[in-house]
């Protein structure tokens, strides 16, 4: 790149006799001063909704032995202190914080640290394994709270903000996209049915932390991360984590309508095996001791027809109805075991 050039006109006594003349000098090309940026979303996002983002950190105590019973018959089980960590967010004055139930669990004592260093004593209020939804709250004055979106309208590709303490960087801050809605994701120990999947980088840590809206709006609980791939993590909506949360603070636990009824759909190995003329329907593979379905009468091997009087073709069908069914609700079953044809009704219950 060619230097900048300096002209400079001279004449008077300091130019030459042949009259004035040209003085050029070389001078370094200077960047121009660019203005402040208009906009910067992701930043304004994210302003909005750090102040209310925590870090929690947790000691547990669990009694562990060597793995071998002759071992431990002689030497003995002792008992060792273990620390966690992860993220929540506030969501009221009073010092209510949304988490992970992963997060909590087993907790023998709870520090939260707000974003302003403060740090104060955490208690959970409540929570649940099935939705891996916790509540904590902690005592303090002039607490920020972290405004709650919605997640029932988000769109594949629109901005997902993750915040949170990923390996103890507390208040990281990571952007990118609602990646698709709805994502059914099986761990080792847990089930989730409809979770948020987004690109914006989740790293341990992060779990309970707020994924955000371009308006600082919570939109999901940090969840779960894919170890094995890149740009793969998953939140709980903040729709189904408010209901949880309510309930927690309610009763201390959350009631779901249950049924101990489980289906399968009848494969063509299993429609031979029954001497069925085709592979369609559902049979039933599960009825829990002492369940609605067990005190309907279900027995494993009953061919499901009909539930809540609406025919039944697959798994989707049973389930599409369970979903909306309430505690206390009747639903009439008609079921065929061997050549008998037979009709019941299941009441549903509160989960145990």
């Amino acid at each position: 790149m060619l230097p900048h050039l300096h002209l400079e006109w001279r004449s008077g006594p300091e130019a030459s006799d042949a009259g004035a003349l040209w003085a050029v000098s070389a001078a370094p090309a200077r960047a121009r001063a660019l203005p402040p940026p208009v906009d910067e979303p992701i930043a304004r996002a994210a302003a909005v909704v750090s102040p209310a983002v925590v870090n929690i950190d947790t000691v547990s105590r669990v009694t562990v032995g060597s793995g071998d019973p002759f071992f431990d018959q002689f030497f003995g089980r002792r008992t060792v202190q273990r620390t966690g960590e992860g993220s929540g967010f506030i969501i009221d004055r009073a010092g209510h914080i949304l988490t992970n139930e992963h997060v909590v669990a087993r907790a023998n004592q709870i520090t939260v640290t707000l974003a302003n260093g403060r740090r104060l004593r955490g208690q959970v209020v409540g929570a649940e394994h099935y939705s891996d939804v916790a509540l904590v709250q902690v005592h303090g004055k002039n607490l920020p709270v972290a405004p709650l979106g919605h997640s029932r309208s988000l769109r594949p590709g629109q901005w997902a903000i993750a915040i949170g303490n990923p390996y103890g960087f507390q208040h990281t801050v990571t952007a990118g996209v609602v990646s698709s809605v709805d994502r059914p994701i099986k761990t080792e120990d847990r089930s989730y049915e409809r979770l948020i999947q987004t690109d914006a980088a989740i790293n341990p840590g992060n779990s309970g932390g707020p994924l955000v809206d371009i308006q600082g709006r919570v939109i999901g609980i940090n969840t779960v991360v894919l170890a094995d791939a890149q740009g793969i993590g998953f939140a709980i909506p903040i729709d189904v984590a408010e209901r949880v949360a309510q309930e927690l603070l309610r009763y201390g636990r959350v009631n779901r309508p249950w049924t101990g009824l489980g289906v399968q759909t009848i494969t063509r190995e299993i429609a031979n095996y029954l001497g069925m003329s085709q592979a369609s329907g559902v049979i039933v593979d599960q009825v829990v001791p002492d369940s609605p379905a067990e005190n309907a009468g279900l027995r494993p091997g009953d061919i499901l027809l009909q539930l809540q009087g609406k025919k039944i073709r697959s798994v989707e069908d049973v389930r599409a109805i369970l979903k909306r069914v309430r505690i206390g609700a009747r639903l009439p079953i008609t079921v065929v075991r061997g050549d008998q044809l037979l009709k019941g009704e299941i009441v549903v219950a509160n989960a145990p």
